[in-house]
Parts: structure tokens; C-alpha cells; sequence
């Protein structure tokens, strides 16, 4: 005859402790699904685009998320080097910058002289 510690539906062998450790998910162990659309876009290609539609502000922005991301921070310099070697003038930048902080997307701190400190909003 079976004993009852042998039932396998037995409502207390099945109860899990919540305070379990190995219950916990680890951070980052699994990627989660983005609320929206995301791309991966090479800079050099992102630069041939906007030459190839002459949008050379656009550029500017896809160098701010790019910074973000390489930096790992939401704050940095936007120096002109790069963006010049691309075609874009620091005219065009900062008249970039200007729309993107008129819009509430970026705050932009000016320093005469220097690459103008950008915070992402």
C-alpha cells in the first residue's frame, strides 16, 4: 500500500518557497522584448544616406544615439571632427541642436569656444 508521503499530488510537496533564490531571475540572463522597433544602423551607411537625401541634420542625431550608446551615458560632448568628416558643417550641427532642443528632445549646454555638452531628455 502507498504511503501518503508517496502522493504526487500532494498540495504541500508542490508549494514553492517564495524566498528562494534560484527562483529569482538573474539580470540580464534573458533579452526582453522592445516596446517599439529598433534598428542597428552602420554610421558610414547612416552618413551615405543622409548625403544620398541631403538630410545631412538627420546625421546628427543618429551621432547622438550613437554616443549614448557607446558612452553609456545620456551626457557628453559632441565634438565637429566626425560630423565634418561626414559633410555636415558645425552650422548644420548646431542648427540640429537647436531643433532638437526646441522640440524637448535634448538640452544643450554652450560653452564658448568648446564642443557644446548635450543631455538626452
Amino acid at each position: 500500500m502507498a504511503h501518503h508521503d508517496d502522493n504526487p499530488f500532494d498540495l504541500d510537496k508542490l508549494r514553492i518557497d517564495p524566498a528562494d533564490p534560484s527562483l529569482v531571475p538573474r539580470r540580464g540572463s534573458k533579452r526582453t522584448a522592445l516596446s517599439e522597433p529598433f534598428a542597428i544602423v552602420p554610421l558610414h551607411w547612416a552618413a551615405r544616406a543622409a548625403k544620398a537625401t541631403r538630410t545631412p541634420k538627420a546625421l546628427v542625431w543618429i551621432r547622438l544615439l550613437h554616443l549614448v550608446w557607446r558612452q553609456k551615458t545620456r551626457t557628453f560632448y559632441l565634438p565637429n571632427k566626425w560630423l565634418e568628416d561626414q559633410g555636415v558643417s558645425r552650422f548644420i550641427k548646431n542648427r540640429a541642436l537647436d531643433e532638437l532642443e526646441a522640440d524637448g528632445l535634448i538640452a544643450v549646454e554652450r560653452r564658448p569656444r568648446k564642443s557644446p555638452h548635450i543631455s538626452l531628455l
